[in-house]
């Protein structure tokens, strides 16, 4: 492989792993901003401060464990990038 050709690779590599990174983090956000608010009316169906509350705190909490567990493993580089 010339030098060009391998520099291209890893151009469409880097920008496939970016994009990627940032199609995982969509769903891990919108899957725990669905959890959140199904155990916040499931707790208060009327969807008041109380509710609103116990959604926000499931949804970081679902949200930052499925990034861990999603991104276990990665190397390096893909840890690092920020949606």
């Amino acid at each position: 492989m010339t030098p060009d050709k391998v520099d291209e690779l890893t151009e469409r590599v880097a920008w496939l792993e970016r994009k990627m990174v940032r199609i995982l983090w969509l769903l891990i956000s919108v899957t725990s901003a669905l959890v959140g608010l199904m155990v916040a009316y499931v707790v208060d169906n009327s969807f008041g401060w109380l509710s609103v509350l116990v959604a926000v705190v499931i949804w970081l909490t679902a949200g930052l464990i499925l990034q861990r567990q999603e991104f276990k493993g990665a190397p390096k580089q893909v840890q690092f990038i920020d949606p």
